[in-house]
C-alpha cells in the first residue's frame, strides 16, 4: 500500500470517529436532574391536603417555629463554643454545666418541634386526621439533619 492511501484511509478513519463521537455526544440524553430532597412544608401541605387557608395557617406556624428554633440554636452555638474554647486550657470545670446547658437548650428545640406539630394538628380537618396520624410516624426524619456528603443516610459503624 502507498503512502498517499495509507494517509488518505487514515484520515478518512479519523474523520469517521471524529464524526461519531460528536454525534454521540450531540445526541445523548441529559443526565437526569439531580434527586432533590423534599421539604418537609411541601410534604405535610401534601399528605394533609391542606385548603388554602390551612396552608396559610401553616406558613405562619413555620414562621414563628423557626424563629423559635433559631434563637436556641444560637445560644446552643455558644454554649458549644464555650465548651470546645475550655479544651485550650487544663481546667475543665465548666465542662459538666455547659453540657448540662446544651442538654437543657436542645431539650428546648425538641419541646418547640412538639408543639409546633401539635399547632399543625389543630390546623387539621377531622377528616385530615388519620392522614397526620400516618404522617406522624415520619416527623423525626423530618426533624433529622441531612446526611454528611459521602456518607449516606448512616453514620459509619465503629469496630
Amino acid at each position: 500500500m502507498s503512502k498517499s492511501k495509507f494517509l488518505t484511509l487514515a484520515v478518512a478513519a479519523l474523520f469517521l470517529l471524529n464524526t461519531a463521537t460528536l454525534a454521540f455526544l450531540f445526541f445523548k440524553k441529559p443526565p437526569p436532574p439531580p434527586l432533590q430532597r423534599e421539604g418537609p412544608k411541601e410534604v405535610v401541605i401534601e399528605r394533609l391536603h391542606f385548603d388554602a387557608r390551612q396552608v396559610a395557617g401553616y406558613e405562619k406556624l413555620i414562621a414563628q417555629h423557626r424563629q423559635a428554633i433559631e434563637s436556641v440554636q444560637q445560644e446552643m452555638g455558644n454554649a458549644r463554643k464555650a465548651l470546645f474554647e475550655q479544651l485550650r486550657g487544663d481546667d475543665f470545670s465548666q465542662k459538666d454545666s455547659l453540657l448540662a446547658v446544651i442538654g437543657q437548650l436542645q431539650q428546648q428545640i425538641e419541646d418547640a418541634h412538639f408543639q409546633h406539630f401539635a399547632e399543625v394538628k389543630k390546623l387539621c380537618k377531622p377528616d385530615q386526621a388519620p392522614a397526620f396520624d400516618a404522617l406522624t410516624s415520619e416527623l423525626a426524619r423530618f426533624l433529622a439533619p441531612p446526611p454528611l456528603p459521602g456518607r449516606g443516610a448512616h453514620p459509619p459503624r465503629s469496630k
